[in-house]
């Protein structure tokens, strides 16, 4: 199936709920069929699905694809598998939300500093905190919780800023 080249949003036809697609996703039937634009795909590559011939997946050295955010593909196996190859750990039985969220918090990005996890809502989780704090370099005890990590984290700004 066909791979994304740009970010798209489509809203869902009977819950009117968006639906975020972003750039090397390969959507469902139901969104493919929605997505006109032929700007919004990636050119077709010819010998295997990343286009080096050893039908790997992967590009030379740019280390394992992250799997798509939503739709086909994009579930707990799949997640965990990509957070394992790139050196995240994740705790047994963490959601597919959680695994994601400690994805994010342990990228470096392009040169910028790991994002800091929302402090309410999806993606606060106790896991994602314990990620974002071991990006940033903080030394989490096993037992600390969610509230002991968001205070060590504050704290230390708090030192910084004096």
């Amino acid at each position: 199936m066909a791979r994304l080249a740009a970010t798209v949003v489509l809203v869902k036809e009977f819950t009117g709920e968006p639906v975020v697609f972003n750039p090397g996703d390969e959507p469902p039937k139901w969104a493919a069929d929605q997505i006109t634009n032929p700007k919004a795909w990636a050119p077709e590559e010819e010998s295997t699905p990343d286009g080096d011939g050893d039908g790997s997946g992967t590009s030379g050295d740019e280390g394992p694809e992250e799997p798509p955010r939503v739709g086909k593909g994009s579930g707990v196996k799949a997640w965990q598998e990509y957070a394992e190859a790139i050196g995240v750990e994740v705790p047994d039985g963490a959601s597919r939300d959680e695994i994601i969220a400690a994805v994010d918090a342990s990228k470096d990005g392009d040169g910028d500093d790991p994002v800091e996890p929302p402090r309410e809502g999806e993606g606060s989780e106790l896991e994602a905190w314990q990620a974002y704090a071991e990006a940033i370099g903080f030394d989490v005890p096993e037992d600390a919780t969610r509230e002991e990590i968001i205070a060590a984290i504050d704290d230390d700004s708090e030192d910084s800023d004096a």
